[in-house]
C-alpha cells in the first residue's frame, strides 16, 4: 500500500516508529524501528543510507548544565538513558554538568518534540523516502512548479502534455513542493457561449496575456520563501538570495506565458508576499524592450523586490506571439539570463501562419546557461498532446508521448528537485506512456572502490574507474532501450492535420499578420502573409545546438517510415552539414558515415545547405538587413 504523506505527517511519531539507544559514547545513535502501521502505509528507509539512525552527539550539546546547542556533547554528558514510560512523549535522560564542572542529574529531552520523520525524494529510486531527523524549525527550500496549459484546453479524454505532467508531480505536502496549473478563461465568463466569444477574442488581441502572466506572478509572491529584504540589500546584486526552487513548463500559448512570466522576473524579480494586492507588478512594456514604462526596472528591483533564479523552464512548442490581429510581445521571450535550463521540444511538420514558434536566441545564451531546442515528428498538437487519439492505436500510444517522455528524461537527468508522485509514475509506465527505468548502479559504491584502490596502486584505480564507467554506459543502454521501444510504436502515427481544406485556418495564411521569423542576423518579425509555408530552422552558427530527436532518425529507416519526410526546412547550415540527434538523457547519435541509410536520410531531411559565408555575403547581408528593417517602418515588410 502506498504512503500518503498527509497520512504520515498526521499520525504521532510513537505509532510510526520504536526508539532505541544503538550506541552510548563517542558518538550517541538512536534508531527507529518502523512499526507494522508505518510500514502498511508504505513508510520505507533506505539502510545504505542509515536512515534509521540520528546521531545525537552532531546535534545536541550542554549550556550550563542544559540542553541546547553548545558545547560538546560527548564531553559534557554522562549516565545516558531513554524513559519510554510516556509513549507520546519519549525522553532521553542523562546527567549534564554546568559550568562548575558539576553535574545535574536527570535532565529530560523530549525526543518526540525534535524528532521524527523526515520525508526526502530519493536521487536514485525517484520515490519519497524517509530518514530519522530534526523537525524544521524553519522554511528550508521548496519546490515551486507552475504548469500553463494552451488556452483552448481542459481537462478531457484528450488531456495535453502540460495536464499529464502535472497529474505526474507529488501534491500532497506543499512543505515539501507546491504546484499551479494556469486556468485561461476569465472567471467571469460563466456560461460556454461567452467562454468561447473570449477564448475567439483572447486568439485575436491576447485579450487575457496580462491576466495569465500576473495569475503566475501572484502564485509565486504568496508562496515564495526566500530572504528578508534586509538581508537581501546586503547581498551582491550578482548573487540571488537562496530561496525556493522556481519551475515553470508550458504548452502553445502557454509556453509563451511561461516564458513570459519568466521575463518579468528577470525583469523585475518578485515583490513580496504583502504587495499580493499591487494592481500593478513592475510595468512590463509591450514593446519588447525592457524597460518599463514609467520606472527603471533594475531600479524598482533593488528596491522592492528579491533577486529571482529560474531553476527549469520546459516547454511544448511555443507559440512566436499572441494576438493575431493586435499582436503581444513581451520581452526577455527569446533569451532570459535568468533561466538555468531551458527545454524546449517542437514540431517538425507544424505550417499553420498562427503556431509559427518562438525560438531560443542562442547567440545570446549566457555562460553556465543549460539549453536544449529540440524537433519532433508531428503538428503542434502531435508535439504538446490534445490532438484526438489516433483510430486503432493501442492503449494510450499517441505522438505526444514521445515529447512527454523526453520532457520527464531531461527533469531526471539534470536532476531537478522536481518530486514525481510515484503511484501516477507507475500508472503511466503500466500504460506504455513513460518507460520502466532499470535501477541505476549504486554510484556511492563504485566511489568507494575508487577511493580504496586508489590508497592501493594506480593500476587498481584504472580498473575500478574503467569499472564504474562500464557500469554506467551500461546503465545509461538500458534506459535508451526502454524509451526507444515505447517511440517506436508512438511515432507511427500520422500527424494530426488541424488545418482541413475548409478550415479557417487557412484564411489567417492570406491574411498579413505579425509573426517571427529566423534570419541570418538572429529572430526578427514579419507581416507577410504565410501562403501555407512549412517552419524554418535556422542556424547562424555551427556552434548552435540544434538538434533533432532519435525517433525521428529511426522512423525514416524503417519501411514505414521511408516515405516521411519532415516538413521543416533547416537553413544556416554548411553542405554536408546535419543537425545534433538528440537520444536519451543527454546521449548523442551519431549520423551513418555513409551508405544507404545515411544517403536515405540526408534524402528525408530538407537541408537547405549552403556555402559557410565570405565577407562580401556577408556585407550583401547586412545591407539586405537594413533594407528588411526600414520596409518594415513603412509597411512593406
Amino acid at each position: 500500500m502506498s504512503h500518503t504523506l498527509s497520512e504520515v505527517r498526521e499520525l504521532p511519531n510513537h505509532e510510526l516508529y520504536k526508539l532505541k539507544l544503538a550506541h552510548v559514547g563517542s558518538p550517541t545513535i538512536i534508531v527507529a524501528v518502523l512499526t507494522q502501521k508505518a510500514l502498511d502505509l508504505g513508510v520505507r528507509f533506505d539502510n545504505d543510507r542509515k536512515d534509521y539512525q540520528f546521531n545525537l552527539s552532531d546535534f545536541l550539546g550542554v549550556e550550563n548544565g542544559n540542553w541546547g546547542r553548545g558545547a560538546d556533547f560527548d564531553s559534557y554528558v554522562k549516565n545516558i538513558k531513554l524513559d519510554l514510560s510516556d509513549r507520546e512523549n519519549r525522553y532521553l535522560i542523562a546527567d549534564l554538568k554546568d559550568s562548575d564542572g558539576q553535574y545535574r542529574t536527570g535532565k529530560k529531552y523530549n525526543l518526540d518534540d525534535n524528532l521524527g520523520l523526515v520525508d526526502y525524494f530519493h536521487s536514485r529510486e525517484r520515490m519519497t523516502y524517509f530518514r530519522l531527523g530534526a523537525k524544521s524549525r524553519g522554511s528550508s527550500k521548496r519546490t515551486l512548479v507552475l504548469c500553463f496549459d494552451g488556452t483552448s484546453n481542459h481537462f478531457s479524454s484528450q488531456n495535453t502534455n502540460v495536464v499529464k505532467f502535472f497529474e505526474l508531480l507529488k501534491k500532497d505536502n506543499p512543505e515539501q513542493q507546491m504546484t499551479g496549473v494556469g486556468t485561461y478563461t476569465s472567471p467571469a465568463w460563466t456560461s460556454s457561449i461567452s467562454q468561447g466569444v473570449a477564448k475567439t477574442a483572447d486568439l485575436a488581441v491576447a485579450w487575457y496575456l496580462h491576466q495569465h502572466v500576473c495569475d503566475g506572478y501572484k502564485f509565486l509572491m504568496e508562496s515564495y520563501q526566500g530572504l528578508s529584504l534586509q538581508i537581501r540589500h546586503n547581498l551582491h546584486p550578482d548573487h540571488p538570495p537562496d530561496g525556493d526552487r522556481i519551475y515553470i513548463f508550458g504548452f502553445s500559448r502557454g509556453a509563451y506565458t511561461a516564458r513570459a512570466l519568466a521575463g518579468m522576473l528577470h525583469c523585475v524579480g518578485l515583490l513580496p508576499r504583502h504587495n499580493v494586492g499591487r494592481k500593478q507588478f513592475g510595468g512590463l512594456g509591450s514593446d519588447g524592450n525592457s524597460k518599463a514604462k514609467d520606472a527603471d526596472p533594475e531600479a524598482y528591483k533593488q528596491t522592492f523586490c528579491t533577486p529571482i533564479v529560474i531553476d527549469f523552464v520546459g516547454v511544448w512548442d511555443t507559440v512566436g506571439s499572441l494576438g493575431a490581429l493586435l499582436p503581444q510581445t513581451l520581452p526577455y521571450i527569446n533569451y532570459n539570463p535568468s533561466i538555468k535550463i531551458f527545454r524546449h521540444a517542437l514540431a517538425l511538420d507544424e505550417h499553420r501562419a498562427n503556431f509559427v514558434p518562438s525560438l531560443w536566441d542562442h547567440a545570446r545564451t549566457v555562460p553556465g546557461q543549460n539549453v536544449r531546442e529540440v524537433w519532433f515528428r508531428g503538428q503542434h498538437t502531435n508535439i504538446g498532446g490534445g490532438a484526438p487519439s489516433p483510430t486503432g492505436a493501442p492503449g494510450f500510444s499517441a505522438l505526444s508521448n514521445i515529447s512527454l517522455r523526453w520532457m520527464v528524461q531531461q527533469c531526471l537527468e539534470n536532476m531537478t528537485f522536481i518530486a514525481f508522485d510515484g503511484d501516477a509514475m507507475a500508472l503511466y509506465r503500466e500504460a506504455n506512456v513513460l518507460e520502466h527505468r532499470p535501477v541505476q548502479p549504486d554510484l556511492l559504491k563504485f566511489k568507494e572502490n575508487i577511493k580504496q584502490a586508489e590508497l592501493e596502486s594506480k593500476e587498481k584505480k584504472l580498473r575500478a574507474v574503467a569499472e564504474a564507467m562500464s557500469a554506467a554506459r551500461a546503465h545509461r543502454a538500458r534506459l535508451y532501450d526502454a524509451s526507444s521501444k515505447l517511440d517506436q510504436i508512438d511515432i507511427k502515427h500520422e500527424p494530426f492535420e488541424a488545418a482541413g481544406t475548409l478550415s479557417p485556418w487557412n484564411i489567417l495564411e492570406l491574411f498579413p499578420s505579425t509573426r517571427p521569423i529566423q534570419t541570418a542576423n538572429g529572430p526578427t518579425t514579419t507581416r507577410v502573409p504565410n501562403f501555407g509555408k512549412t517552419r524554418m530552422i535556422y542556424r547562424r552558427k555551427p556552434s548552435e545546438p540544434v538538434f533533432i530527436h532519435a525517433s525521428v532518425i529511426d522512423f525514416i529507416l524503417t519501411p514505414e517510415g521511408n516515405e516521411y519526410i519532415p516538413g521543416a526546412t533547416w537553413d544556416g547550415f554548411n553542405d554536408g552539414d546535419l543537425p545534433r540527434i538528440e537520444s536519451y538523457e543527454g546521449n548523442q547519435m551519431s549520423w551513418p558515415d555513409s551508405g544507404p541509410n545515411r544517403t536515405a536520410l540526408v534524402s528525408a531531411m530538407n537541408m537547405n545547405w549552403k556555402p559557410v559565408p565570405g565577407m562580401l555575403d556577408r556585407f550583401k547581408s547586412g545591407v539586405t538587413s537594413i533594407g528588411s528593417k526600414v520596409g518594415r517602418l513603412v509597411g512593406f515588410a
